[in-house]
Parts: C-alpha cells; sequence; structure tokens
C-alpha cells in the first residue's frame, strides 16, 4: 500500500516538473514571437554595419556595439543597433533635407591634425586633434583603434582642439573623425619631400586628398 502511494506521489511530483517545464518554453515562445523587426517594412540598407566601409556607421556609433542594421524607412532611417550584451536597441533618425545636406558636405570638408597622443592616462587611451573644415562643422562621433581594435571613443571640444578619448589603455592609431550627416574629416598627413617625385609637392597631395567629395 505503501509502495502503491510513494508511486502516486512521484507521478504527481514528476507531472508537476512536466508542467512547469512546458510553461517556461512557452513563456520563452511569446516571449520571441514578440521580438518582431519594427523595420521589417522598411529597405534594408545594411544588414550589418559596423565597419568604415559602411556610409551609414555614423547612425551605429551612439555606443559600442557588436552589430547593427540600418534601413530606409522614407522620412527617416530605422536602426537596430545590437550592444555587446546582445540586447536589440532601436532608434529612428529623421533624414536630413538634401540642401542642409549638401551645405553639411560643403563646411565639414577639411582635415584634422593629431596634435598628441597617450597611450594611457587615468586608464585611458587619450589623443588630441586640431580640426580645420571650409565651415562651422560639427563633430558627432569618432573612432580609434586601440591595440588594432576599433573602438567608439568619447569626443570633448576644448577651444579650438577637440579631446578624444576610450577607456582603455593601448597604442593608439587609425583615428577616425565625422561631422554632421556623417561627413569623415580627413587626417592630414605629412609626408616628407624627399620620400615623393622631385616634380610632386606635399602640398599637390593634400589639395587632390582634400577635394574628394566624401560619401553620403
Amino acid at each position: 500500500m505503501e509502495t502503491q502511494k510513494q508511486k502516486a506521489v512521484l507521478i504527481m511530483i514528476a507531472a508537476a516538473i512536466f508542467v512547469f517545464i512546458g510553461i517556461v518554453v512557452l513563456f520563452a515562445i511569446l516571449k520571441e514571437s514578440k521580438q518582431v523587426n519594427p523595420f521589417a517594412n522598411c529597405q534594408v540598407l545594411s544588414d550589418s554595419c559596423k565597419d568604415k566601409d559602411c556610409r551609414y556607421l555614423f547612425l551605429c556609433n551612439v555606443m559600442e556595439f557588436s552589430d547593427c542594421q540600418v534601413y530606409d524607412c522614407g522620412d527617416s532611417y530605422g536602426v537596430l543597433i545590437e550592444d555587446k550584451e546582445g540586447k536589440i536597441n532601436q532608434r529612428t533618425v529623421a533624414k536630413p533635407d538634401q540642401t542642409k545636406v549638401r551645405e553639411m558636405v560643403s563646411k565639414c570638408q577639411g582635415s584634422f591634425e593629431v596634435i598628441e597622443k597617450n597611450n594611457c592616462e587615468n586608464g585611458e587611451a587619450r589623443a588630441r586633434v586640431k580640426i580645420n573644415t571650409k565651415g562651422d562643422c560639427k563633430i558627432v562621433s569618432a573612432t580609434m583603434a586601440i591595440n588594432g581594435k576599433n573602438r567608439i571613443a568619447s569626443v570633448e571640444q576644448d577651444g579650438e582642439f577637440y579631446n578624444i578619448s576610450v577607456k582603455s589603455c593601448g597604442e593608439i592609431s587609425d583615428i577616425k573623425i565625422t561631422g554632421e550627416g556623417g561627413v569623415g574629416i580627413r587626417e592630414k598627413i605629412e609626408i616628407p619631400e624627399d620620400a615623393l617625385p622631385k616634380d610632386v609637392l606635399p602640398e599637390d597631395i593634400m589639395k587632390e586628398r582634400l577635394s574628394d567629395e566624401p560619401k553620403m
């Protein structure tokens, strides 16, 4: 008699565990089904925008991220950003007026010079740059490689200079600066005269580099 009662209790416990697991699985399925892409009806501009070859990177560079998708939603861009923890963050960015775009491209053309680099100061890698553009160009984002790994940097204006920093120490290289509307500002590179053909001057190289209109 006792054995039958024990069997009955075990069966009830097993049934309860089975029901519990079923409820957990059901909630997981329902949760996953709710994670619908809000930009599913928009045109895909980039299904993986995470390096300098993606012309829409400026829409993603608002946080440290592992991947980013960009969509054309008519009057706005739809952006899905996956952060380092795997959480999906969504944002909608209004497209600028084309006349204003042309104005931004014009005033943000120019170059920047790296004045100082510090690979480690109070736990941060820092660079100080001077930006020379045709007009009053607002700096919206920056990146720099730390030990060869590209990182999103913080930007702080200090008079005529900008301080760019990353919360990690390491060798600084490949600094990228973006102005309004995603206009990339080029780094000014000084080329020794003895490294050039005699009929080519360094200023000619700079003119050629700065005359290229950035992609939009």
